[in-house]
């Protein structure tokens, strides 16, 4: 993989479908089409969840959704190592269970990058794995 990849937590990409703010929408639409984009099988499922449950979109336009934003990402799959490299993060950093997944898969991909709004933004993972939040000046 090239240096210097990024890894999205779901939050960004459901911002960049929702309503909520335009700004954020704006900020997080870039960010996904900024190229060497990295989401796992976690984001994609935690975004259909949200925005059908919480935001009570129709699955079409969910699927309109996730249809638009794959051809900007790589999409990766969970492994039993992901699970245990989540372990390790619930462990030394005290994330919660879906974070810690999140971070470990961003770390199995070798990426430079987590963007995130739920997490301590410029905290530095393993010594390689940067979490930024775009939305910090706001």
């Amino acid at each position: 993989m090239p240096d210097n990849a990024v890894f999205l937590d779901s939050n960004i990409i459901i911002y960049a479908y929702s309503d909520c703010s335009p700004e954020k929408s704006d900020i997080a639409r870039r960010v996904i089409a900024s190229g060497n984009v990295v989401i796992s099988a976690q984001v994609i499922n935690e975004f259909v969840a949200v925005t059908h449950r919480k935001m009570n979109r129709p699955i079409e336009a969910i699927e309109s959704a996730v249809r638009e934003f794959l051809p900007f990402t790589r999409p990766v799959s969970l492994s039993a190592e992901t699970s245990l490299l989540a372990l390790r993060m619930m462990k030394e950093h005290r994330f919660a269970w879906y974070d810690s997944l999140i971070v470990a898969s961003a770390l199995e991909n070798g990426c430079s990058l987590l963007v995130s709004e739920d997490l301590q933004h410029g905290r530095v993972i393993d010594g390689s794995l940067t979490i930024f939040n775009p939305f910090k000046k706001l």
